[in-house]
């Protein structure tokens, strides 16, 4: 009796589940988007689905203030944006892997490329991430801004878990040379910068024949604090690509463009 009893139940909860109405359907989920946003907070924003991705462009005469960061007014705007994409999203049936905001200035000669992905977006929204590991997880790619709209393309997962395990990597070594350069023992500066870069098999550009993700360094001489970062790249990627179960990548390796050195990774 008891076992039909919470059977029952739980038949009830998964109907109820199944039943929720949905608020913004995929097909009116632009403009939805964008009626919200004007007006709840009189802002202007395009929105575009792009397969798995929600692109959003935001343009505003002043971007930029006096100590050259986002100017806080501004900010906060991006926040409201940002805010009301995840509102929208999360009463949508809308199936989104990403969401892009790209945003841009009168005054400014970048354009601001924030990526998210939306199951971050979820894990904040019920206190399933720290805000910390939250800002640790959004890629931030700067471009310049030629006065043209900008594209809001389908984001792949191979691009965003390269632009993010680069992003994390050069934030350790930054901390590690702030250590180093106040006396505690790590890698020496002699790298001057380095960064991700995707090589998908089916580019007709690609002599490699395979799905190669390449940290690019570039440094005048192999560095001294080589075995650091294979270390570290080989950790970074490993917890990345753990966190969203996605590893598209067949080969890891490590290219310096000054001294035209390859150095392979063990994934």
């Amino acid at each position: 009796m008891k076992f039909s009893l919470t059977l029952l139940v739980f038949s009830l909860i998964i109907n109820l589940a199944g039943c929720q109405k949905v608020s913004y359907p995929k097909l009116s989920l632009e403009s939805s988007f964008q009626e919200i946003l004007k007006e709840e907070y009189a802002l202007d924003a395009e929105a575009k689905l792009q397969g798995k991705t929600l692109g959003i462009s935001a343009h505003f005469k002043k971007l930029w203030g006096e100590d050259g960061l986002v100017d806080k007014k501004i900010w906060s705007n991006i926040g409201k944006i940002k805010f009301v994409a995840t509102r929208v999203l999360l009463s949508s049936d809308a199936n989104v892997d990403f969401i892009r905001y790209r945003i841009t200035g009168e005054d400014s000669r970048e354009e601001l490329d924030y990526i998210r992905t939306f199951q971050d977006e979820k894990l904040l929204q019920y206190e399933g991430i720290s805000v910390n590991e939250y800002w640790s997880r959004e890629v931030l790619i700067r471009r310049t801004y030629e006065g043209k709209e900008p594209q809001l393309e389908e984001v792949k997962w191979e691009d965003f878990l390269v632009h993010l395990i680069s992003k994390q990597i050069r934030e350790k070594y930054q901390t590690v040379f702030k250590k180093n350069s106040q006396g505690a023992q790590g890698p020496q500066r002699d790298i001057d910068r380095f960064w991700g870069m995707y090589f998908p098999k089916e580019d007709p550009e690609n002599q490699l024949g395979e799905n190669l993700f390449a940290l690019v360094i570039e440094a005048k001489k192999d560095p001294e604090s080589l075995d650091w970062l294979k270390e570290t790249i080989q950790e970074t990627v490993k917890k990345v690509c753990h966190t969203y179960k996605k590893f598209p990548f067949e080969h890891l390796r490590i290219l310096n463009v000054s001294t035209k050195t390859i150095f392979e990774v063990n994934g």
